[in-house]
């Protein structure tokens, strides 16, 4: 083989592994940003910890990220990203896409949004996180009725959402918490169809 043609593979070769092993940490540092940022919030958590956790060197973090606060909002969009993908579908599956996006994670793990937005509540970007997701699926909601209090009826699916969350994911000790998803499915779509009727309370 071509000296030249065998250089240039090894190189591509090499250069395929070294984008592999980067998205790889990439992940495993933001796997273990969630875990953190959830279960401590943001002014708790350490990037060392972070870091740790991966099995990689603390100094990757600046590389991969920039600083605490911009993998933060990597963690954030990361799972906002499912709640907005939630909204767009058909119309008639709308309450277990909702339910199952934030009541279930693809990881098989405890991460919540809502959960890692509230207990970061001391770290002020995160309010106002909060209130930017919150009114975003306020506004998506409201497509999905004509009555004419939708931003009402949008308000109150929020806040049912997010009281579903509080209760399964912070408070725990409850018969909501220990209800899965697949039986408070029937009980949420019927609400939820009754709010965006266009019946009149």
């Amino acid at each position: 083989m071509n000296k030249k043609r065998l250089h240039t593979e090894e190189f591509s070769s090499q250069n395929m592994i070294r984008t592999r092993n980067k998205e790889e940490t990439k992940a495993a540092l933001l796997a273990a940003a969630r875990l953190h940022f959830a279960r401590d919030g943001y002014e708790a958590t350490s990037l060392r910890d972070i870091a740790e956790d991966a099995g990689v060197n603390v100094s990757l973090i600046s590389r991969y990220f920039g600083s605490k606060d911009k993998l933060f909002q990597k963690v954030i969009s990361f799972d906002q990203n499912r709640i907005d993908e939630a909204i767009h579908g058909p119309s008639d599956q709308l309450g277990e896409r909702l339910l199952m996006s934030i009541l279930t994670d693809p990881a098989g793990s405890n991460h919540d949004l809502f959960v890692t937005l509230l207990r970061s509540s001391d770290h002020p970007p995160a309010i106002e996180y909060m209130e930017n997701l919150l009114r975003t699926l306020e506004g998506n909601l409201t497509q999905f009725t004509d009555a004419p209090d939708a931003e009402l009826r949008a308000s109150f699916i929020t806040a049912l959402l997010t009281g579903m969350v509080i209760l399964r994911r912070l408070l725990k000790k409850n018969t909501l918490s220990e209800t899965s998803a697949d039986v408070l499915l029937p009980y949420f779509q019927s609400v939820l169809s009754t709010l965006l009727s266009e019946k009149d309370f």
